[in-house]
């Protein structure tokens, strides 16, 4: 079925499992977010411990890893962290934490914490899967094989063994090559929140547009506080010249995760692609103060100052890129050439940005009506080049049984 013959039906579907009431969203107020609170008792009964027991490092720990289970990431992050602080030498305390930043997407702190973990002696298999599939997330190759290896000698049936099988095929190979894995990860755990990820980014990214919807629908509908879902919508919206669905389901995913940047930064990029330059840079600052170290972020961030008339502003950004970038000759020589012109201008030499943009913001304040369907398309960046040691791995993973792909007719 083409997709436009499938948008009707999927319009109401998506409707229909996206209009009920909100979930948990970390933007409520202080107050909001405690009224929320006492829909799960649980988790009332552990606030109740921690005021009566406020140095006990299991109690932050159980709330950590109960805030993690609803989607509060950020609230999982500080327990988790408090946790440690009081009692730094408990494995499962780094593992948590672990699991916590890759949800977050902070994959190199989520390596420094699962290690720490290993260190303390954590020999669970959980923890060399999720070693493994943070290193392919970084595509380091080496390191993750070396962790598969570990994970399928103790637990050679686990769904992630299959999960990462895959994302090894995909690396070498096309990527629909990787979703029989997939596939067999789900069969293998029906709630495999990943592998439904996967599958859905995989039919996507083969024009497969029913295929991926009914993935993504099944992750809206399972994992409602999974922002990766709403967001992937918005893709296959904007894909299609859907311009304001795309931007509702791209603030739907903020309003389950107001740091999932994934959304802000396409949010930000849909304005300044509408030529909406102020919009535009809301969002691209909002996104900065998640992830400073993000070239591309502060490139758009200088260039559209530039536009403003705002140079003297843009070149701390400037600076920033030649530090993250030294072979950025564009910036360095932009940075060069306005140091002359505003000498003493290193750090900001106004308040343009955090009075006028509101930098630190709320989501909701950055919020507005979307904007008409005059919007031009993002274009993609080109993914980085594979290392080549993962063709030899990729090799010895085929010349295992491939599971079939039967199992996709059946779902």
């Amino acid at each position: 079925m083409k997709f436009s013959n499938l948008v009707f039906i999927f319009i109401i579907l998506y409707i229909l499992i996206a209009c009920k009431p909100d979930p948990q969203t970390e933007s409520l107020s202080d107050a909001q977010a405690s009224f929320k609170d006492l829909e799960y008792p649980e988790l009332n009964f552990l606030n109740a411990s921690i005021e009566e027991e406020p140095n006990d490092a299991a109690l932050y720990f159980k709330r950590a890893k109960f805030y993690f289970k609803i989607g509060k990431t950020n609230s999982a992050l500080n327990d988790a962290n408090k946790a440690i602080q009081i009692d730094n030498v408990k494995p499962n305390y780094y593992f948590l934490l672990a699991q916590i930043y890759n949800k977050l997407g902070k994959t190199n702190l989520a390596i420094n914490s699962a290690k720490k973990s290993e260190i303390l002696n954590n020999k669970e298999v959980e923890l060399l899967l999720l070693l493994s599939n943070t290193y392919l997330t970084l595509r380091d190759s080496s390191n993750a094989y070396q962790y598969y290896l570990k994970a399928r000698e103790i637990s050679p049936n686990h769904a992630d063994i299959s999960l990462i099988e895959g994302r090894f095929i995909q690396l070498s190979k096309d990527t629909i090559a990787g979703i029989p894995y997939f596939l067999k990860a789900l069969e293998a755990n029906n709630e495999h929140e990943s592998a439904v990820e996967h599958i859905s980014m995989a039919y996507y990214k083969k024009n497969n547009e029913d295929s991926t919807l009914f993935f993504l629908l099944r992750g809206i509908k399972k994992y409602p506080y999974n922002p990766f879902f709403q967001f992937q919508m918005g893709n296959v919206f904007l894909k299609n010249k859907l311009y304001k669905s795309a931007l509702q389901c791209y603030y739907q995913s903020i309003e389950i995760d107001s740091n999932y940047v994934n959304a802000t930064k396409k949010i930000a990029d849909i304005n300044l692609y509408n030529s909406n330059f102020i919009d535009a840079l809301k969002w691209y600052i909002f996104t900065l103060n998640q992830t400073p170290n993000d070239i591309s972020t502060n490139i758009k961030i200088a260039e559209i100052l530039e536009k403003l008339g705002k140079e003297q502003d843009a070149i701390p950004y400037y600076r920033n890129i030649t530090i993250l970038d030294p072979n950025n000759s564009e910036a360095k020589s932009k940075y060069e050439k306005l140091i002359l012109l505003y000498p003493l201008a290193a750090p900001p030499s106004s308040n343009f940005i955090n009075d006028t943009l509101i930098a630190k913001s709320s989501i909701d304040t950055l919020k507005k009506e979307p904007p008409k369907d005059t919007i031009k398309v993002v274009k993609k960046r080109r993914l980085p080049k594979i290392k080549p040691e993962v063709k030899e791995i990729s090799e010895e993973l085929q010349s295992e049984e491939v599971p079939s792909t039967e199992t996709e007719n059946q779902e």
